[in-house]
């Protein structure tokens, strides 16, 4: 069954979803001729497994940010891991018999979800209530998500600015798991 380009998106049938942040992620969306005419059939998007990877690993980062439960965590990071591994790709893949260790039937459903429409409801969820800055700091090295947290909660920093000069007036310092040589680390990969 050849894809036609959706008419309701770009000419070219790409959509193209910018996370907050240096990284974009993009989903190509196609329709086939039967949901041309049909437009209550799902689209079909096409993404490979490092895509998908990425998306649970950003939704694992936000919710270690908002201190959700830590299993949770860490079986969306997990999973992230095993789909960039894996050899097939998932779009292509039967989801209901898809037997990968970490990977049950509730991130399977959110793989299905994801590959019909694109988005992830849960990630849009957590995007919406982290300020930009704040999602901006997840690209600088050597500070996770727990540390981020920290300083966004304690110190009120909402933007790599903020930190820089946090930073320079030492006020990193007074909180646990900060030192003056991990702000100094700071203030490097900031610059």
């Amino acid at each position: 069954m050849p894809f036609l380009k959706c008419p309701y998106k770009k000419a070219s049938g790409k959509v193209t979803k910018k996370s907050p942040g240096k990284r974009g992620l993009k989903a190509k969306i196609y329709r086939t001729e039967a949901q041309q005419s049909h437009l209550s059939i799902p689209y079909i998007c096409l993404m490979n497994n490092k895509e998908i990877a990425g998306i649970f690993s950003l939704l694992a980062k936000l919710m270690e940010l908002h201190g959700e439960n830590s299993f949770k965590t860490k079986a969306y990071s997990g999973a992230a891991f095993r789909i960039e591994k894996l050899p097939q790709p998932l779009e292509s893949s039967d989801l209901d018999t898809l037997s990968v260790p970490g990977i049950g039937a509730a991130i399977a459903e959110k793989i299905r979800v994801l590959l019909t429409t694109g988005s992830l409801p849960l990630l849009e969820a957590y995007l919406a209530k982290t300020p930009a800055g704040v999602m901006d700091m997840l690209s600088i090295k050597g500070i996770g998500p727990k540390k981020i947290a920290l300083l966004w909660q304690e110190l009120g920093i909402e933007s790599i600015g903020e930190l820089a000069y946090a930073c320079q007036e030492n006020r990193l310092i007074s909180l646990k798991g900060f030192g003056a040589k991990t702000q100094e680390s700071i203030l490097k990969n900031i610059a």
